[in-house]
């Protein structure tokens, strides 16, 4: 039987959702009826998790972002449910574009909403976890005027970067996980994103990928300007157990000595809850 995970958003005063019957749809809160709806192309399912809003400035108009089964990402108005024209081509990116010309027939595409900070749309990426032969699963962020790319984060390093040693030569090419497949957390005031990573492949069997596997099952703190890792902490080294770390961290505050110590926080699927402050460390944690 189809099922959805969405949550709907509250988005200038109506109610977004994506649909079970191939639709966003946007409800008057107090009756449930019906304001707009976007229809998808046929064949093409509705965002699994929910769709994220963007308030707008004083050039451009509240937006809707959607990502879709097929990798593409579309910006609706928010007010009439129309594509926004500028976005893209026309209102629809093309994420697959750029990233599996050597795996067409691979799945990609976002699972769950993007986040955003100021007007930049981060986005993470879902393909096959079992298999070691696929696209790059990079985060990225956009534009949200024109759907123009900003930054990149790798989540498997190449040559040069920081955590490259802990995967065998070269399997960025071609390893497809880890992917940021759940839900970001940004912190405006500090201008942080932190992600949750997920597992590297193939999943269960670990004997063709030695090392630790950066930066799989790890929280990762990114600048969200400019998308350079801040700091890191994996909570699984070489993940044989699919203990990826997907649900999405949670910013908070805990007292301490009197004191009130802001952190973020991240619940992992062994049942362990780790804490880390928010405050930018000075280096990379193992």
């Amino acid at each position: 039987m189809p099922s959805t995970e969405a949550v709907p958003i509250m988005a200038g005063g109506l109610l977004c959702t994506p649909t079970l019957d191939h639709s966003i749809v946007a409800l008057e809160p107090e009756t449930g009826k019906e304001v707009w709806k976007y229809d998808l192309p046929g064949g093409v399912a509705a965002p699994l998790r929910g769709v994220t809003y963007w308030p707008g400035n004083s050039q451009q108009a509240a937006r809707i972002f959607a990502g879709l089964s097929n990798g593409r990402l579309i910006a609706l108005d928010a007010k009439t449910g129309k594509l926004v024209p500028g976005f893209g081509d026309e209102g629809v990116l093309d994420l697959r574009s750029g990233v599996t010309a050597r795996f067409p027939d691979a799945p990609y595409h976002m699972s769950s909403p993007g986040a955003i900070f100021r007007n930049l749309l981060i986005t993470g990426a879902q393909g096959k976890e079992d298999d070691p032969d696929g696209p790059a699963m990079d985060v990225r962020a956009w534009d949200v005027a024109m759907g123009r790319l900003v930054w990149t984060f790798r989540t498997i390093p190449h040559p040069g970067e920081a955590g490259y040693e802990t995967w065998p030569n070269n399997n960025w090419i071609a390893a497809g996980s880890p992917a940021n497949w759940g839900a970001a957390t940004v912190s405006a005031q500090r201008g942080l994103v932190f992600l949750p990573i997920g597992q590297p492949a193939a999943q269960y069997y670990g004997g063709a990928r030695h090392g630790q596997n950066l930066y799989s099952s790890s929280i990762v703190a990114l600048e969200a300007p400019t998308g350079k890792v801040r700091w890191h902490f994996q909570l699984t080294h070489h993940d044989v157990w699919d203990y990826d770390a997907e649900a999405a961290p949670a910013l908070m505050e805990i007292s301490r000595a009197g004191k009130k110590i802001p952190v973020v926080v991240a619940v992992s699927k062994p049942g362990l809850m780790f804490f880390w402050t928010r405050k930018p460390a000075s280096r990379s944690t193992l």
